[in-house]
């Protein structure tokens, strides 16, 4: 939130506003979804007493914190990413998309319990090697 409060009413990145393009679309979708995924699995794990390690949250967070700060990035992303220039809009939004992923990757499964996420967490960590 303190990211939000000094970085958005910066003139140096409200000025450039431009409508999100298809890309942005795009990778703003794939974003949401990951960090829904990523909801779901902290929410599950939590109500089943497994400590969460994000920080923000703290270990034992309530389903309304989760719900709450949670909700909130994915709201604050969008923002975010709507202020970039159109150039740093790909950076910004493939850097999280891969702290998500990752997190998916590392998360208690049992969400997803009917996928074995370790052939897709190996693609995605070998396509990230190979793009970037």
């Amino acid at each position: 939130m303190i990211f939000l409060i000094v970085l958005l009413p910066s003139n140096a990145l409200c000025q450039h506003f431009e409508p999100f393009s298809d890309q942005d679309i795009i990778l703003q979708s794939v974003f949401t979804a990951v960090t829904i995924i990523d909801w779901a699995q902290t929410k599950t794990f939590v109500s089943k007493g497994i400590h969460e390690t994000f920080t923000p949250l703290g270990p034992e967070p309530s389903q309304t914190r989760i719900d709450t700060m949670i909700f909130a990035g994915i709201i604050s992303h969008a923002f975010i990413t709507y202020a970039l220039e159109k150039e740093y809009r790909a950076i910004w939004q493939s850097l999280f998309i891969g702290f998500e992923f990752e997190a998916i990757c590392h998360n208690d499964n049992s969400v997803l319990k009917n996928y074995d996420l370790k052939p897709v967490c190996k693609n995605f960590k070998l396509s990230l090697v190979i793009n970037f």
